[in-house]
């Protein structure tokens, strides 16, 4: 199963896919989102989550930061799962 995660600077939209489409699931605010995402990675069996970053991203600029730091905060909350980032 994957997880699909839709970062933005307010909120995070997250989708659930077995194989093929992803089925939109929740929109979260930040900390809600990682109070529920072990209990979500657990009771949907996600071996995979995605995230998509956003081409016009700049390299050094703050949304690029909170971006990576939000990545990182995954990686401690789910540290099981494996990661991927998808340019949108």
């Amino acid at each position: 199963m994957y997880l699909g995660i839709d970062y933005w600077t307010r909120n995070i939209g997250v989708a659930i896919a077995e194989i093929g489409i992803a089925i939109p699931h929740a929109v979260y605010d930040h900390e809600e989102f990682f109070i529920e995402l072990p209990e979500l990675i657990k009771k949907r069996k996600i071996q995979v989550i995605v995230i998509g970053e956003a081409i016009g991203y700049d390299a050094y600029g703050k949304q690029k930061k909170r971006f990576l730091k939000a990545i990182e905060r995954i990686k401690k909350t789910v540290p099981d799962v494996h990661i991927e980032i998808q340019d949108e």
